[in-house]
């Protein structure tokens, strides 16, 4: 919503941010996601779910701009935002980063050592070589038998 071409549906957007922000959780856990219902008649994406039915967060793309920010892009002509906020969603890269947290979250426990194997993981991938081609494949024990 915040990078559609249709002003008042950006504007829109930016409002929900803002009612988003004021939002306080009860206490600093993990929050249950809970898939609000589907709209299949819906005739434009902003109506595939009913807004004032579900819970909406603020998203953690947008933590750095202030209220005022927010507030200064719904009065603005332009939008910055959109031309510094459009990220690909699910590409390969993505989920390769969803699979090594998850692997750094069952073999340590803790942020600070998550985040250190995540980074260890991914400084050593590039050093380490690559064999992904038959003929860098060397078999060590001959499997084919001698009559």
């Amino acid at each position: 919503m915040l990078v559609d071409e249709r002003e008042h549906i950006w504007e829109l957007s930016h409002r929900r941010i803002l009612k988003a922000r004021q939002i306080v959780p009860k206490k600093e856990t993990d929050r249950n996601f809970v898939p609000p219902k589907i709209n299949f008649q819906a005739s434009d994406y902003i109506e595939i779910i009913n807004w004032n039915s579900c819970v909406v967060y603020p998203q953690p793309m947008l933590r750095d701009l202030s209220e005022d920010d927010i507030k200064s892009l719904i009065n603005s002509e332009t939008t910055p935002i959109r031309e510094i906020q459009k990220f690909p969603c699910h590409t390969q890269g993505v989920e390769r980063c969803i699979k090594l947290v998850t692997e750094a979250s069952n073999k340590v426990c803790g942020h600070e050592a998550r985040d250190g194997y995540i980074r260890a993981t991914l400084k050593s991938r590039p050093i380490m070589p690559n064999f992904s081609k038959e003929p860098y494949f060397k078999c060590v024990v001959d499997i084919k038998k001698k009559k």
